[in-house]
C-alpha cells in the first residue's frame, strides 16, 4: 500500500507546484501520514482514515489560521524606492505628448516612462522638467521654474 501513499504524495506535490494556490498540499501531508502508518504496519483502513483525517484538519487549519494572514499581506503594499525620485529634476529624452503616452525622462540615472501634468503641452526632447509623482509606472513631470 506504500507505493500508492507515495504515488498520491508526488502527484498532490506535481499539482501544487503547477497551481502555486495551495490547493493540493494537504492531501500530500495526509497521503504521508498515511503512508509512515503503512511503515509501521497500521491496518490499512486506518491509513486511509488517517488520510482523510490529517488533510481535512489541514486545509481546516490553512483556512483558519493562515489564509487570514495571507490576504492581510496580500492587501498591503510593497515599499519600493520609486518615489526617491519625486522631487528631482530630470532631463526628457524622447518628447512627451499629450494623449499619446510615449514620453521619457532621464532621472538619477534612470529612464522613466513620462507624461506631463499639464496635459495640453508637449514637452520636447533636452526639457528640463521636475517629477511630482508617479502615476502607474509612469512619471508624473511638469515644466521645471527656472
Amino acid at each position: 500500500m506504500w507505493v500508492y501513499w507515495l504515488i498520491i504524495i508526488l502527484l498532490a506535490i506535481v499539482a501544487e507546484l503547477a497551481t502555486i494556490n495551495l490547493v493540493s498540499i494537504w492531501f500530500a501531508l495526509g497521503a504521508a501520514v498515511a503512508l509512515l502508518a503503512d511503515l509501521l504496519s497500521v491496518k490499512q483502513t486506518v491509513q486511509i482514515l488517517l488520510f482523510f483525517v490529517v488533510s481535512f484538519i489541514g486545509i481546516i487549519v490553512f483556512l483558519i489560521v493562515f489564509r487570514p494572514r495571507m490576504q492581510k499581506a496580500q492587501g498591503k503594499l510593497e515599499s519600493t524606492n520609486a518615489d526617491r525620485i519625486i522631487g528631482r529634476e530630470a532631463v526628457v529624452i524622447k518628447e512627451i505628448k499629450p494623449y499619446e503616452n510615449l514620453g521619457q525622462i532621464r532621472v538619477l540615472g534612470q529612464i522613466w516612462s513620462a507624461v506631463s501634468v499639464d496635459e495640453e503641452e508637449s514637452i520636447p526632447v533636452d526639457t528640463k522638467v521636475k517629477v511630482v509623482g508617479i502615476k502607474g509606472v509612469r512619471a508624473e513631470v511638469c515644466l521645471l521654474d527656472e
